[in-house]
């Protein structure tokens, strides 16, 4: 399975828990709908094809922008139990259709979630915030650009201008692309993989 499908079946895995946990209910009647706002998936193992595997999705919890979500695929093991495949970091939010966000609280509410949200994994928040996918404070003023030329004042040697020979278009043998080179992909005899439309 290649790490495309992965993605796929993590929106499936997803759309799974607003209809086990009643939320999509609440979700069209409400007339919301989800945005991915960032993903990471960590490649554990590899799946083959026909191998059974379970999708594991769970809210780790929610601020007042977004809503954090972890998913798994677990596959049986070979000693017993159950073993990670690949693990991914999902943050969403939910928007109304009529215009504008959704807050995280009532996300939370809709899925059965009251209260103050657990305490969302120090690896997880460091990942968001280093996306800027996290709820934003008030952004702080901007320093002062009084200082600093404009574009027009610099002379055109120092602004890296290729004026002149340089910027001429260089003549002789150019590699031609052939169409579709590098996009065809292959699949396997009576692969599960999507299907093009």
């Amino acid at each position: 399975m290649n790490n495309g499908v992965f993605f796929t079946l993590l929106d499936i895995g997803r759309v799974d828990l607003l209809v086990r946990s009643g939320a999509q209910h609440v979700v069209s009647q409400e007339r919301w709908y989800p945005v991915v706002v960032g993903e990471s998936i960590k490649f554990r193992r590899s799946l083959v094809l026909w191998e059974r595997f379970e999708i594991v999705t769970r809210v780790l919890g929610w601020d007042e922008r977004v809503v954090y979500l972890e998913q798994r695929f677990e596959r049986r093991a070979r000693g017993g139990g159950s073993e990670v495949v690949a693990e991914a970091w999902i943050v969403a939010r939910f928007l109304r259709r009529s215009g504008g966000t959704v807050p995280s609280t009532a996300v939370a509410a809709a899925f059965g979630l009251e209260g103050p949200s657990p305490e969302i994994p120090e690896p997880v928040l460091a990942w968001s915030r280093a996306l800027d996918l996290a709820h934003r404070e008030a952004a702080p003023e901007r320093p002062a650009t009084d200082n600093i030329p404009a574009t027009d004042d610099i002379p055109a040697a120092d602004r890296g201008s290729r004026a002149g020979p340089a910027a001429t278009p260089r003549r002789g043998p150019r590699a031609r692309a052939r169409p579709g080179a590098g996009t065809r992909s292959r699949r396997a005899r009576g692969s599960p993989g999507p299907r093009p439309p």
